[in-house]
């Protein structure tokens, strides 16, 4: 097996496992065939921004990562789907930070010498993987045969277009800051129909979209 597959193998995987998955994996040595295998095995985690219950599947996945290394995961997992939910409901994230957001939730309850990181590939899913931090280092400044290794880290605040579509048409525009207090009152641009309801939610759909460029 080529070295640089080896280096990934010796740091996505547990001691206890290492012997029987690398007696398997002689026969996928080619980096396609790898990955593949480390996505059955669920070493690796393939995810995309349209799947359900993604707080559950990466929940699941750290939790079985973490116990194959023999480390248990402390975290109220009913007050982490409720963080997720309100955060959502709330908008104080857009559908490309919910992913980043559960793990950000989760590296806080895992052992301090593991973490969560991402492996980039070009496709359209995010994929995760549980190691140890010690080993993660020796991967970031490396292009692996599998894909580039990255932390995950908590993005710097960046401008969102808060839109209400009024059934009029009429698309209306905020432009805010991401931790900004969102619109509760105001007229269509165009019909000049309330768009909240004496509460200050709004009466019409609301799509939220990161500012680009």
């Amino acid at each position: 097996m080529k070295k640089e597959n080896l280096l990934v193998l010796h740091s996505l995987l547990s001691s206890r496992e290492s012997d029987a998955i690398l007696a398997d994996t002689r026969d996928v040595a080619e980096h396609q065939n790898l990955f593949k295998y480390l996505l059955q095995q669920q070493i690796v985690l393939a995810i995309t921004e349209i799947d359900q219950h993604q707080d559950h599947l990466i929940l699941d996945f750290t939790h079985n990562r973490l116990q194959a290394f023999g480390i248990d995961l402390d975290i109220n997992e009913k007050k982490l789907f409720k963080n997720v939910s309100k955060a959502i409901k709330k908008e104080r994230i857009v559908t490309t930070e919910i992913i980043p957001y559960i793990v950000r939730k989760l590296k806080k309850a895992m052992d301090k010498n593991y973490t969560l990181c991402q492996i980039e590939r070009a496709d359209e899913f995010f994929y995760l993987a549980v190691l140890p931090k010690k080993k993660l280092k020796k991967l970031l400044p490396l292009t692996t045969p599998i894909g580039t290794f990255h932390k995950i880290s908590k993005p710097s605040l960046q401008e969102i277009l808060y839109i209400i579509e009024c059934d009029c048409g009429m698309s209306n525009v905020w432009q805010l800051r991401e931790n900004e207090t969102r619109p509760n009152q105001g007229l269509c641009n165009s019909c000049q129909k309330d768009l909240f309801n004496p509460q200050g939610t709004p009466i019409f759909a609301v799509i939220i979209e990161p500012l680009i460029g």
